[in-house]
């Protein structure tokens, strides 16, 4: 022990005299275990944590269906026996309240009363749901979020036994929920549901999500079996709403999906590789730092001291070199990991979860990496002190001693290595960008730009019925549409946002059973919905104000809807119908067929069927707003909020932004292709900068080191190119080993993301061309600089050097 505690103070002592090598390793160090460290916590809380808060998230299930009843999910949780739980969500709702001056529009979510009881979890102030509070006639309550707490009742205690205005319903607060608790996504409360007698019908879609604890003892896979099990038994037993079986899913599973996993493993790799780098450019430090120290060792050891002795002194070294790096790496992973979050959408549970991931696992992580770096770039001097010539090193102390030419392979070895792994790199990010280009340039059907979007919920007790609510969508029309600036307005969903489904028959088409009805999206819109938002129509006519609920039923359809239904075909005077809300449909007449519009797809390049309802035939409590402007639409945000107030003074709303703002809002995988794609371009850049800062450091030593030969060869006559091109050759076969190495690695490696890509290959010539020109002229930057020293050495001092 006294002996290493002597290898230590050595080692400072060492890395004192030498602050130019010391600080290069160290920030080289820290940027390698840094963003190595903060993918690690984004990936760590992506794929294996969960849900925050959450107790054993290993041990739940999520149990999904197309559609699940009330009584289907009683039938799960009564007949399960490998479950010690089983709870369920309706989905997540608008709720508007008027507890002040300032109405807010909250997301809730209804759950039955167990729910938090199955996922482990108490609130932090008040108390839980009872079965008392999930019976019919049972008085109204609500448990708050931690963030709404501090956000709207500054965490003010007595809020526990308030009553909120819910949609015009009072609602006893009766608990509040411990930070970070989001589920089953970020929202601002949770209600619990209650088993009316309209819940308890089994042809009822009610349930969007059930949750499940596993028993102790009971294998995952045994517990997917016994609810598909149950699930083809119901199936016979209630075809009709049992139309498939239910899917008992991990977390991973259904909240991070397979191909958010690929990328996020991809990212993990790609920051291995940053972390290679920056291990083989401080081995490259730490191997030439030895060979200028060769005459030092060679006096220890002939003073006995035995070469494991020095090896371990030399590891030392390293280790506490990258353990100090590890330091430098956990603040840089902090600040990363800061920065992430704060990118994030604010509604969404992941940042959270993620900004709570910096824990114990994540410093073991560091510790682990910090130590195993240390001992992996040490190896390089440790190998050329167990080969070194002591009595060639007391002649003359020159890199001869170590075997002067394997000395050189080694360093040449290192550079190929990191500019392969530089390579494969670049050529990664440079697909991923490429390929959320494709998705951000994409035509999704429609003129987005100049269009200001908005979304206000309707309370029930103030707007009751569809005239109530058509007659506020038709003045808040009126006056947005009085003002100078604004073009049109009109009431309907965004493109890129997922509507609802719904099975369809088509009239005089052959009779199929109910779970073979193929089914299509179904989008309401009010008149002038497509001119506002530029969407050609083809044949037919538009919605208008006489499309009324007392008038003939009509739809307007896609092109792919019509070309789907009635190819070579007028689809104008077809009739179909829809079967929603277990209601018995009329026959709806087809008016008009417009272009194609993409929705429900985050990439921007699926254009499935959609049927277009009138909004006045089927009004909604929820609108979407949009409004052309001629002026740029961020400019109208305050006009807009005059003129809703002046509707209706009560009335919150959300998402005020430009269309082109909210719709890379609203996909969820186009958000996390773009913070992918940016994120690998952080990894591209640093590794360029450090493939290139290590091939300064390698060329800058080796000139020094031939000052003698540059001297000589000037001295004999040679031009300033002709020494550019002497140090050139150093570095010219090993960067063309490594460029050439990391191009054949691209065209396996890319294969992983294969299938997140979007219209670009994993192997794009012009992607892997560029990547190699790319690290070609950083190199030629790296090698200048010294190459331009070298060549202003006077023969004179240089003969005079050694």
């Amino acid at each position: 022990m006294h002996g290493l505690f002597q290898d230590i103070r050595f080692a400072l002592r060492t890395l004192r005299k030498s602050p130019a090598f010391t600080a290069v390793a160290l920030i080289t160090l820290g940027m390698g275990i840094g963003i190595n460290t903060a993918v690690f916590t984004v990936t760590n809380a992506a794929l294996f944590n969960g849900f925050p808060i959450v107790k054993d998230n290993s041990r739940i299930l999520y149990i999904t269906n197309r559609i699940v009843s009330y009584p289907d999910f009683e039938d799960w949780r009564t007949q399960a026996k490998s479950f010690a739980g089983m709870a369920a969500t309706q989905g997540l709702f608008k709720f508007v309240s008027e507890s002040s001056d300032a109405p807010e529009i909250y997301s809730g979510t209804p759950v039955t009363v167990n729910t938090f009881q199955v996922l482990g979890v108490n609130p932090q102030l008040g108390r839980d749901f009872t079965t008392t509070d999930g019976v019919p006639g049972a008085s109204p309550v609500t448990i708050l979020s931690y963030e709404l707490w501090e956000r709207r009742f500054g965490k003010d205690p007595t809020v526990i036994g308030r009553n909120l205005q819910l949609n015009g319903i009072p609602t006893a607060v009766i608990g509040v929920m411990p930070a970070r608790f989001a589920f089953p996504q970020k929202q601002d409360l949770w209600l619990p549901i209650v088993p009316t007698s309209d819940v308890l019908r089994r042809d009822r879609p009610f349930l969007m999500l059930a949750v499940a604890r596993i028993a102790d003892g009971v294998e995952i896979e045994n517990a997917r079996t016994e609810i598909e099990t149950i699930g083809q038994r119901l199936q016979s037993q209630y075809p009709r709403p049992n139309q498939s079986v239910p899917e008992a899913k991990t977390f991973n599973e259904r909240f991070i999906g397979a191909g958010a996993t690929t990328l996020y493993k991809a990212m993990f790799g790609a920051v291995g590789f940053v972390l290679l780098i920056a291990c083989a450019n401080v081995a490259n430090l730490m191997l030439a730092r030895t060979l200028n120290r060769s005459r030092e060792i060679s006096v220890r050891l002939s003073l006995g001291a035995g070469r494991w002795r020095l090896t371990r002194q030399l590891l030392v070294e390293s280790v506490l070199l990258s353990s100090v790096g590890g330091v430098l790496g956990w603040w840089i992973a902090k600040t990363a990991v800061r920065v992430y979050v704060l990118l994030q959408r604010s509604d969404y549970w992941f940042a959270d979860a993620v900004g709570a991931a910096m824990d114990y696992r994540v410093f073991g992580y560091v510790a682990a990496i910090s130590i195993g770096t240390g001992f992996l770039f040490g190896l390089a001097p440790v190998f050329r002190v167990l080969r070194l010539d002591v009595n060639n090193a007391l002649k003359n102390g020159g890199p001869g001693a170590f075997g002067g030419r394997n000395g050189k392979n080694l360093s040449a070895l290192l550079i190929a290595g990191e500019v392969a792994f530089a390579v494969v790199l670049i050529g990664g990010a440079g697909v991923m960008i490429r390929s959320f280009m494709n998705i951000y340039n994409a035509d999704v059907g429609a003129r987005t730009e100049n269009v200001l979007s908005a979304y206000v919920a309707l309370p029930s007790d103030r707007y009751p019925n569809g005239d109530a609510q058509t007659s506020f969508a038709d003045r808040l029309k009126s006056r947005l549409e009085a003002l100078p600036s604004i073009e049109s307005v009109a009431f309907g969903i965004a493109p890129t946002e997922t509507p609802g489904r719904s099975p369809y028959e088509i009239a005089e088409a052959p009779t199929v059973d109910e779970q073979s009805r193929p089914v299509t999206f179904v989008s309401t819109a009010s008149p002038g919905y497509f001119r506002t938002l530029g969407v050609p129509l083809l044949s037919g006519r538009d919605f208008n104000d006489f499309d009324r609920e007392s008038s003939l039923p009509v739809v307007i359809v896609n092109e792919r809807f019509a070309s789907r239904n009635w190819p070579g075909e007028n689809a104008v005077g077809k009739r179909l119908r829809l079967f929603r809300d277990g209601q018995s449909p009329a026959w709806l007449a087809v008016v008009g067929v417009v272009s194609n519009v993409s929705l429900g797809d985050a990439t921007r390049q699926q254009f499935d069927p959609i049927v277009y309802v009138p909004l006045r035939q089927k009004p909604t409590g929820g609108l979407g707003i949009l409004a052309r402007t001629r002026v740029p639409p961020e400019n109208l945000t305050l006009p807009f909020q005059l003129e809703l107030h002046a509707v209706d003074s009560r009335l919150p709303y959300q998402h005020l932004a430009p269309l082109k703002a909210w719709m890379a809002r609203v996909g969820g995988t186009y958000e996390l292709t773009r913070n992918i794609a940016v994120l690998f371009l952080v990894f591209g850049a640093s590794a360029l900068l450090l493939a290139s800062v290590g091939l300064y450091a390698v060329v800058s030593y080796s000139v020094s080191r031939s000052t003698q030969e540059i001297g000589i060869r000037t001295a004999l006559g040679a031009a300033p190119g002709d020494i550019r091109r002497f140090v050139f050759r150093q570095v010219l076969l090993p960067l063309c080993l490594g460029i050439g190495a990391g191009l054949t690695a691209s065209l396996g490696v890319n294969h992983f993301i294969k299938t997140e890509l979007v219209r670009v290959s994993p192997t794009d010539p012009a992607v892997l061309l560029t990547s190699a020109i790319v690290l070609a002229l950083a190199a030629a930057l790296g090698c200048w600089l010294p190459a331009r020293r070298a060549m202003r050495v006077s023969p004179t001092v240089a003969l005079k050097s050694e």
